[in-house]
């Protein structure tokens, strides 16, 4: 499904990204992994090839110990949804991509849709990001669905618009090809 960015169903969209934030950062061990994924310096990132690196969210780099710490102060509901709500303000489109049954077949099927359309949109200059928090949290994805009346099951929820260009890129793991 896609909405305008002013429709009633993105002002739905949009609250409930604002409660994701709220359950999924007062949440230990949300916070705990979250955190886990990220990478501090450029030693972290070459080690890994993976991750949250620090380049990308726009930190300067620091040792591990201290990045760890800098973040954990304020990975908090209220600063995400700061930044959270100054994106959503800025998207013109968000799209909510949803399966039919809630099974492993139905996320796979999902998951060679969304890379064609996310490869097709980028070609055509379009960015996007993901704000699945809606989805990742049974009792939201069930309210999501019934307030946008829907029949099928929220799965992922992405923004869209022209974003600047991004001035730095997440490394990506080598592919490994098993015979």
């Amino acid at each position: 499904m896609l909405y305008d960015s002013e429709s009633r169903e993105s002002k739905i969209i949009k609250q409930k990204i604002t409660n994701g934030n709220e359950i999924q950062m007062s949440d230990t061990a949300f916070r705990r992994e979250l955190i886990s994924w990220m990478r501090f310096n450029k030693k972290q990132v070459n080690k890994t090839h993976n991750g949250l690196c620090y380049n990308v969210l726009g930190f300067p780099a620091t040792p591990k110990p201290i990045g760890r710490k800098i973040v954990g102060m304020f990975l908090n509901p209220k600063a995400q949804n700061k930044t959270d709500n100054a994106v959503n303000a800025s998207a013109s489109h968000f799209c909510v991509f949803c399966v039919k049954e809630n099974n492993v077949q139905n996320w796979i099927d999902l998951g060679v849709f969304l890379e064609r359309f996310l490869l097709k949109i980028t070609s055509e200059g379009i960015a996007y990001s993901f704000s699945n928090q809606p989805c990742e949290i049974p009792s939201l994805k069930e309210n999501l669905q019934q307030e946008l009346a829907v029949s099928h099951y929220p799965s992922v929820i992405i923004r869209l618009g022209y974003g600047k260009e991004p001035k730095n890129f997440a490394p990506r793991e080598e592919v490994m090809v098993h015979n």
